[in-house]
């Protein structure tokens, strides 16, 4: 990547930026027949979040989406939640 090209990707301002936090006891509730990370993804497509593969069959069992955008993730010791924010880009 050249510095050009490297300096307009940090000026380039998210569309939509989307935000979830679960916190540790919702993970309680989760189904424990389906894998956690599938019911994450869900709970995260519902609150908005968009991921390459989403609306085909696969994405139902796919553990490991590929992301659009930016998405960051953090744990939050103090609140005990996983705090999941994504940036959005036309």
């Amino acid at each position: 990547m050249n510095e050009e090209s490297k300096a307009n990707e940090k000026n380039v301002c998210a569309d939509r930026v989307v935000s979830c936090v679960i916190y540790d006891y919702e993970l309680i509730k989760f189904n424990t027949t389906v894998p956690l990370a599938v019911q994450i993804r869900q709970r995260l497509n519902k609150e908005g979040f968009e991921f390459e593969d989403d609306k085909k069959i696969s994405s139902i069992a796919n553990e490991n989406p590929k992301p659009k955008g930016k998405l960051m993730k953090w744990y939050s010791n103090e609140d005990r939640a996983t705090i999941y924010k994504q940036w959005l880009y036309s």
